[in-house]
């Protein structure tokens, strides 16, 4: 998915009866709701393998054998302290965690846009969080968080009473129902193997463990009510055991830890990619007390993890009417959970450096802590919610970011200030941040927070605020832009605006999330190229691929050719039943879900037009926010011409004055996927004679070298792009080390593409070895720089000029060493149930984003019809789709018979396919 219209119409009934996202029901669900669900799966993976054996577990307590042997708790295991290295270590390093709660959670659909997250080269991890037992990523999720280098982690979550029958379950076992007041203290290690398994399974990274409910889990860890009478829950026994669940708990995280980390090795994969987190909720007593800080009451559930998430009401904004202290957003003394002597003596001491100004109580507590037990600063997450409960959020949520200071620990290591010249108000705490629940740009109805909508705009977000009613609700198009304003800041050029009135004065985005962390380049695709085995194609040697597409539209382009389109349909007001829309009895929470939303559609007289899809989700343009930094290049004393080549070379400050270049996603016009990059480029006035503008588009990555390698890296860029000859002429690419140095092109080439109007234009660059390892933003980082234009001035007086960027991709070698393989591939075609047909096929193409399913007739005659991407099953060499669609969409071929062409999404790929004949 996006799958072609009439197929997305034909699935839409059939999707509905199925509750995991895969459309395939026997493939890894996306929750489980209880944990015997999850043994359950576990014991059917077990015997699904050759050998049919569960995997044997390694304690440092010994080996044990099977997963019903219990585990006596180690109190003094601990994680590795983290490595002394200085600033410059990768574990030292501020990070951001993104942690979603969505109502109804992350859903891709079929016909209408929704929520997506385009800011993953800000992000280091993503927490897929619902209130379901155990949470898997969705599949486009995951795969566009690894697309872009970001650890996705699942949830394990118990909250409420009603899961402390579940709790006991977990650290007692399923075949150990009763012991003795007073027995050894031991836990069960049982559940841990299906959960890793679930991981690997399903690609994902890891756990946040959140356990919100107090550690009474009755006698001997029964689950039971307390018995006989004297044991009461206010007995001495009762919180002597809540004190024993809470080193139980606190054992089964670490063995959970180690045990993923060694199982993740055995499977190929690196050890360090497995991530446990604790969130802030439980104590070492077993008490249900949110810290809102790192405090001796929590940290030894942070030293057996990988991190800890602290609760987000740490920086309470003002009350009304109370006077609070001298404090962006401080807590009055009567809020604080912290024992002032203790906080006093603690900033005090030497693990805590001088202040300006001094840092938020619970900020200061956290680092002592964390300084003391020998942990890295960064291994804490301090919780933001966006919502704004009890704390700085929303357009504010600049407040609490100021307070933790992550943009200084950036700007001392790359010597430049903030983007927008602001000193923060503390100092280099080196703490890591915890989005909770961004999905605010989407979900939210305040006052005041809320974009002028233009006349003409689709209303397609409820709720609606009191503020609002009789008036047109949120578009698509509003959200994507207030959600650019909290990420990465406005652009001038836009139509939208925010709210003049006195209601948004308080909400104004003073600064935006990306001016307090650095954006990343993607992983480099040759990584993922070693790795594989069996492609066939040298783009395989391709370093960096993107077409900047979404995760949702309303159109699908190949090659510049529109070859599908979602349209809106207009029906008058009714309030239809389920029956009558086709639904029958819904029963899972899913199904009602789509039934209360196309109740809705119907209600507001519209049917919805669009998609959404997070797998098709590419890296986007992150070099241009929140305006390109372009830089002028003349022919001055600073620019340096080695004379044995073509290339060129100036040395320039990394924040350059900007140029009037405006850079923003358009659905206009595309090249492949859904939107490309348009630059407005400045009139003619704005240059001088001779002058060129380098104008920077995306992080990209550098092959890795060693100290041992001496011969320049000879690099292949090529992109797409659209506009006229005129402006085409001007445009040649260029890249930008983090040094502040532009490498121009050698041997430009420019070329029309046959039956289209765009035109592809390729450079080469010869790249030194010290280039290539000191061009990183931080010594922890991968080697990357900044690939861009390099704009000409033009040859007489012009409007400023438009140029579309459609796609953008880097390869290792010259373009004599990238040839077309002539093999082809064949497609496995197999008929399911409920009208469904699978297609199977090799991953000839594994460092291509994902792949396209086409469709022809048998006989030839006509262009392929594209049916959709292969970006929804757990597969990426997997296609699910009905065949009643698949006939509709082909028309009057379907009765000739037809074929399936399997090609790798991008131009990068040639000719490259699959092909297999429909014979059902």
């Amino acid at each position: 998915m996006p799958y072609a219209p009439d197929l997305a119409s034909a699935l839409t009934s059939v999707a509905l009866s199925w509750s995991s996202a895969p459309l395939r029901p026997s493939s890894t669900p996306d929750f489980f709701d209880d944990l015997p669900s999850l043994n359950k799966w576990y014991i059917a993976q077990c015997k699904a393998r050759v050998l049919g054996e569960k995997h044997q577990l390694i304690y440092s307590g010994g080996q044990l054998q099977h997963r019903d042997e219990l585990c006596e708790t180690a109190d003094a295991q601990k994680t590795p302290p983290a490595p002394k290295e200085g600033p410059e270590s990768d574990i030292q390093r501020p990070k951001l965690l993104i942690c979603h709660d969505f109502q109804g959670g992350y859903n891709d659909r079929f016909d209408r846009r929704g929520y997506t997250f385009e800011y993953w080269s800000l992000a280091d991890i993503f927490i897929y969080f619902s209130h379901r037992r155990i949470s898997c990523p969705p599949v486009g999720w995951n795969s566009a968080a690894k697309r872009h280098g970001v650890k996705m982690l699942g949830t394990v979550i118990f909250e409420w009473k009603e899961a402390i029958p579940e709790l006991s379950l977990l650290l007692r076992g399923p075949h150990d129902s009763y012991s003795p007041l007073k027995p050894p203290l031991r836990f069960s290690p049982f559940y841990i193997p299906a959960l890793i398994d679930l991981a690997l399974s399903s690609n994902f990274s890891g756990y946040l463990i959140n356990v919100e409910l107090p550690l009474d889990l009755g006698f001997s860890v029964s689950g039971y009510t307390w018995y006989p009478d004297w044991l009461r829950p206010t007995s001495a026994a009762e919180r002597d055991e809540m004190v024993r669940n809470a080193r139980r708990l606190r054992a089964w995280v670490a063995l959970l830890r180690s045990e993923g980390r060694r199982r993740f090795r055995e499977a190929g994969r690196d050890e360090k990619e497995w991530t446990v987190l604790w969130y802030d909720s439980v104590t070492k007593e077993g008490k249900l007390e949110w810290q809102d800080a790192v405090t001796d009451k929590n940290v030894s559930f942070a030293e057996v993890s990988d991190g800890i998430f602290t609760n987000y009401t740490w920086a309470r904004p003002p009350k009304p009417k109370i006077e609070q202290p001298d404090m962006p957003g401080g807590p009055a003394p009567e809020e604080s959970l912290y024992d002032p002597s203790s906080t006093k003596n603690l900033a005090a001491s030497d693990s805590v450096a001088p202040y300006d100004v001094d840092p938020h109580p619970a900020l200061a507590h956290s680092v002592a802590i964390l300084d003391r037990a020998g942990r890295s600063r960064s291994e804490a997450y301090i919780g933001i919610d966006v919502f704004g409960r009890n704390c700085w959020g929303g357009a504010q949520s600049w407040r609490s970011l100021d307070m933790i200071g992550s943009s200084i620990w950036w700007s001392k290591r790359l010597g430049s200030p903030r983007s927008d010249g602001v000193a923060s108000p503390v100092a280099d705490l080196g703490l890591s941040v915890a989005l909770f629940a961004p999905g605010w740009t989407w979900e939210h109805a305040e006052p005041g927070t809320m974009i002028d909508p233009p006349v003409s705009s689709i209303p397609i977000w409820e709720p609606v605020s009191e503020d609002r009613r009789g008036t047109e609700r949120r578009s698509w198009e509003e959200f994507s832009e207030l959600d650019r304003r909290l990420w990465v800041g406005g652009r001038s050029s836009t139509a939208a605006r925010l709210s003049s009135s006195s209601a948004a004065e308080p909400h104004s985005f003073k600064r935006a999330l990306s001016a307090y962390f650095s954006a990343r380049a993607p992983p480099s695709l040759m990584d993922k190229s070693l790795k594989s085995s069996g492609t066939d194609h040298s783009a395989s040697k391709l370093l960096y691929h993107t077409t900047f597409a979404r995760g949702s539209g309303t159109a699908w382009y190949v090659s510049g050719r529109q070859v599908a389109i979602w349209r809106s349909t207009e029906e008058p007001p009714s309030t239809s039943t389920a029956q009558e829309l086709g639904l029958g009895d819904a029963k899972s929470d899913e199904a009602r879900r789509k039934e209360k939303e196309a109740l809705e559609d119907r209600a507001r007289g519209r049917v919805l037009a669009g998609w959404t899809d997070a797998g098709v989700s590419l890296p986007k343009p992150d070099a241009t926010w929140p305006r390109p930094s372009c830089v002028w290049m003349s022919n001055s004393t600073e620019v340096f011409t080695p004379p044995t080549t073509e290339s060129a070379t100036m040395s320039v400050n990394l924040q350059s004055g900007p140029a009037s270049v405006d850079a923003e996603l358009s659905e206009d016009q595309v090249w492949m996927g859904n939107c490309s990059l348009r630059l407005r480029l400045p009139s003619s006035s704005e240059w001088s004679s001779g002058q060129s503008l380098f104008v920077p588009v995306s992080w990209v990555p550098l092959p890795a070298t060693s100290t041992a390698d001496s011969a320049d890296l000879i690099i292949q860029a090529t992109a797409c792009l659209h506009g006229t000859d005129a402006d085409l002429s001007r445009v040649r690419l260029g890249v930008r080390f983090v040094d502040g140095s532009i490498l121009q092109g050698q041997s430009p080439d420019r070329q029309r593409i046959l039956d289209s109007s765009w035109t592809r234009t390729s450079s080469t660059f010869s790249v030194t070895t010290d280039q290539a390892r000191n061009s990183t933003p931080h010594a922890s980082m991968e080697p990357q720089a900044i690939l861009g234009v390099i704009v000409d001035s033009p040859a007489s007086e012009s409007d400023p000029a438009e140029v579309h960027i459609g796609e953008v991709y880097l390869s290792l070698g010259s373009g004599q060493d990238r040839t077309t393989s002539p093999l082809k591939h064949a497609v496995q075609v197999g008929c399911g149930q409920d009208d469904l047909f699978l297609l199977t096929w090799p991953d000839f193409a594994p460092t291509s984003h994902f792949y396209e399913v086409f469709a022809q007739s048998e006989s030839g005659g006509r262009d392929s019809v594209w049916l959709g991407t292969a970006t929804r099953e757990r597969s990426r060499t997997e296609f699910v789709a009905s065949l009643t669609g698949a006939r509709t969409t082909l028309g009057s071929s379907a009765g000739q018979g037809f074929e399936f062409v399997i090609r790798p999404f991008g131009s990068c790929w040639g000719d490259a396919h699959a092909t297999g004949p429909f014979t059902g």
